[in-house]
């Protein structure tokens, strides 16, 4: 079962150039939640956005996953629970998916390809509770690290 898994990423790792742009279209999307926040968008507005983001943040994981296939278990875990994620509270997402808590064992490493859609789906929590002071500085600093975790992403996975 692991070698047909692990041929189906080698596949997904061979279409490398499909997602060329992946990594800017990734830090600009955040920074465009940063903007529709700041403009005061609706929450459905800043949803939308950040599920084209996490859906980027997958492909990312797909890519990392080719460089580092010990984390494919955690992996293949949390692309089956996406869906549940965009409804968690910020608690549960911090510990679950940024701690890793309940997660398969894993490499350290393995954290920042899983923060590719944790940090987005961490800020959507704290904007779908309101926005207060203390949790608006939290919110910028979630889409902060999506944002430097682009660049990250990009020279880690493009040198071999």
């Amino acid at each position: 079962m692991k070698s047909n898994i692990l041929t189906a990423i080698l596949a997904i790792g061979a279409a490398q150039p499909v997602f060329a742009d992946i990594y800017s279209d990734y830090a600009d999307l955040g920074n465009k939640i940063v903007e529709e926040t700041r403009a005061r968008a609706t929450h459905e507005v800043v949803a939308q956005d950040t599920f084209l983001l996490t859906d980027l943040g997958l492909q990312q994981m797909d890519l990392f996953v080719v460089k580092h296939p010990e984390c494919i278990e955690q992996y293949s875990l949390i692309k089956t629970e996406n869906e549940a994620m965009k409804t968690m509270t910020y608690e549960q997402l911090d510990e679950r998916y940024h701690d890793g808590v309940g997660l398969p064992v894993a490499p350290r490493i393995c954290y920042m390809g899983r923060s590719m859609i944790a940090h987005p789906y961490m800020a959507l929590a704290l904007h779908r509770d309101g926005l207060a002071s203390e949790e608006e500085a939290a919110f910028y600093h979630e889409m902060e690290e999506v944002i430097e975790r682009a660049d990250w992403m990009r020279e880690h996975l493009q040198t071999r």
